[in-house]
């Protein structure tokens, strides 16, 4: 069942679901323009503030070319990694 809470890219809020394998959660976000997902790791450091305005656009972006970008953490060096489609 979708909870509100703060988008983790934008602050606004948004819709959250935890994805049917438990390893993060989709997100509707308006002001991002649509639905995206984020693993836990990457999860942690956006509430953290950590988010680079670089994967927030690269993620609205893909939302915007009708996909559904999933942002995952690169645990060695703590990197973001937006993949451009999980449909």
């Amino acid at each position: 069942m979708a909870e509100d809470v703060q988008c983790p890219l934008c602050g606004t809020l948004a819709k959250r679901d935890t994805l049917k394998s438990l390893d993060g959660y989709r997100y509707a976000c308006g002001e991002c323009g649509g639905s995206f997902e984020i693993g836990h790791g990457a999860q942690r450091l956006a509430e953290r503030g950590q988010m680079r305005p670089d994967v927030v656009m690269a993620v609205r972006t893909l939302i915007a070319e009708g996909k559904t970008p999933r942002i995952e953490l690169e645990a060695v060096q703590a990197e973001f990694t937006v993949l451009p489609d999980v449909k």
